[in-house]
């Protein structure tokens, strides 16, 4: 297997997350076993990866390479952890890692189960110009977007920025951003000050592609992408509700796959978390998105909770069964 290489699981990715965007008091671990290291929270009675909601991946930190041999030395470590569960997630089930450390944790006695959260749009892109693709989509999307780039076209004060790299301008976005945020159906950001780091950590690596709308010289949509070996994340969308009649999202949207497809020449690109039924008409492909749960079956708690765990599922067979 390939070493592991994505910007959410970079070192720098979880020293950000520890001091911007967990809560206080968090109990980060990283274990570190046959070159491979995983960033951990220690939970009452077992370990969960070091993630949440700005999450839309786990695994490994970069560099690390994971194969049969390694994995289960990293699980026996594991083991002398003495976790009575353990949480793992979102994780790519069709990725090898996901199986190999499965098949180590029931090696040293755990009970694993693989449950599904979410599903990962995405598009393989290698070769394919921004026309093609555009002809490929719904033609519901195509008139959509060319109806409202007319729209906006003719609308004084109108256009598209797309920062990448640190300095005024970035500072500038970033509060643009963050007022189009404040105008969107978004949530508060519960940790005010992850974004920030995280776009200032990605454009001193390269990788940001922070793209502001404006119309009448006013910030109207927003978008931070990220680009790191020949893969754009689309991370964050938001635009200002009062601009939603011009299509402002589906403008800014096509602008950076025209923007990742034509200058920095992705071979895919990634919608990360979510099912949301709008991704279907941009992208092509999507994969199921998992938690890897751990239950020591060497312990009464862990054999407890296995139980409170996958009684449910039992019953229901039972019952069907006998229906």
């Amino acid at each position: 297997m390939t070493a592991t290489t994505s910007i959410f699981l970079q070192k720098s990715w979880f020293a950000l997350l520890k001091e911007a965007g967990l809560p206080g008091g968090a109990a980060h671990h990283i274990l570190d076993a046959a070159g491979l290291r995983m960033h951990l929270l220690r939970v009452p009675g077992g370990l969960e990866s070091c993630s949440n909601f700005y999450s839309p991946d786990f695994g490994f930190e970069e560099g690390s390479q994971p194969t049969e041999i390694s994995l289960r030395a990293f699980a026996r470590q594991l083991r002398a952890e003495a976790p009575s569960r353990i949480m793992l997630r979102p994780m790519r089930r069709d990725t090898p890692v996901v199986a190999l450390l499965s098949q180590a944790l029931v090696a040293e006695d755990f009970r694993v189960d693989l449950l599904p959260v979410s599903k990962n749009w995405y598009l393989p892109c290698a070769g394919l110009s921004w026309s093609d693709y555009l002809a490929q989509r719904p033609s519901r999307l195509r008139n959509t977007l060319r109806r409202c780039q007319t729209k906006l076209r003719a609308t004084p004060g109108f256009r598209i920025d797309i920062i990448r790299d640190a300095g005024r301008t970035l500072d500038a976005a970033l509060a643009a951003y963050n007022r189009v945020y404040a105008s969107s159906w978004k949530e508060a950001e519960p940790y005010p000050a992850f974004m920030p780091g995280l776009c200032h950590m990605a454009a001193a690596q390269g990788s940001l592609r922070l793209a502001v709308l404006y119309v009448r010289d006013e910030p109207a949509a927003a978008q931070v992408w990220f680009v790191k070996d020949q893969t754009a994340s689309i991370y964050k969308l938001a635009y200002d509700a009062r601009f939603s009649r011009l299509g402002v999202g589906t403008v800014l949207t096509a602008a950076l796959f025209e923007h990742v497809m034509t200058v920095d020449q992705v071979s895919e690109i990634d919608f990360l978390t979510g099912d949301d039924s709008y991704k279907s008409e941009w992208m092509s492909h999507h994969r199921e998105l998992v938690a890897l749960l751990a239950f020591d079956q060497l312990s009464l708690s862990g054999k407890l909770r296995a139980l409170r765990h996958f009684a449910p599922r039992w019953l229901k067979r039972k019952i069907g069964k006998t229906a």
